[in-house]
């Protein structure tokens, strides 16, 4: 397994923190639907996150050696792009949005695949989170299966968890709560890349 799980289960979390449009969109369903809406567009999203997330190592793993060599470069440009998504979101006001309550759960998970496969930038997210964790260092035969597994049970079972909530206090979130729990993911983004760039800065110079 060479420690691919763990570092993809890693990933899965800091790939859920952001609540982008499309974690936005999966929180307005669960309040206006219901959890097992809410849940089926968020994996719709998950799924999107599985394969790019085995596009970006399979990509890493073939210029390895170029990424070893600048490491410190690459972890320190990642590093501040984190802390600038994180500081975007901290900034950022949320707007609570009625989504369509349709009772069809496939048509849910293949609303938010499509938003999700839509936006292939993504990728370059993934890239950068994965570069951070050591990931493009998983050379087990099965490594990029363990890497889909790690990503798809860490967002699924925090998405589990936040449609649960969501669902069960649906009455009490409002715009306010939203934007607290978007300032939260990215007030952890931004502490996250500091520290890790931080991290690494002292480990070459020590």
């Amino acid at each position: 397994m060479d420690g691919t799980f763990l570092k993809a289960f890693a990933a899965g979390s800091f790939l859920f923190l952001p609540m982008g449009p499309v974690g936005i969109y999966c929180v307005g369903k669960t309040l206006s639907a219901g959890r097992k809406e809410g849940y089926a567009s968020a994996m719709g999203a998950v799924s999107v996150d599985v394969i790019y997330g085995i596009v970006a190592f399979l990509f890493l793993a073939q210029v390895s050696h170029i990424v070893e060599e600048y490491q410190l470069y690459f972890k320190i440009l990642v590093s501040i792009s984190l802390m600038l998504i994180g500081w975007k979101k901290i900034q950022e006001k949320v707007e609570k949005k009625v989504v369509e309550s349709k009772k069809n759960l496939l048509g849910d998970y293949l609303t938010t695949f499509y938003l999700s496969f839509a936006n292939v930038p993504n990728i370059f997210s993934m890239i950068g989170i994965f570069t951070l964790l050591d990931l493009f260092k998983g050379n087990g035969t099965y490594s990029f299966l363990f890497l889909a597994l790690g990503i798809a049970l860490s967002e699924a079972l925090l998405w589990a968890a936040a449609t649960y909530y969501l669902n069960k206090f649906r009455e009490r979130v409002n715009e306010n709560v939203l934007t607290k729990i978007v300032r939260i993911s990215g007030a952890i983004l931004m502490a996250f890349g500091f520290f890790i760039g931080i991290g690494e800065i002292i480990k070459r110079i020590s």
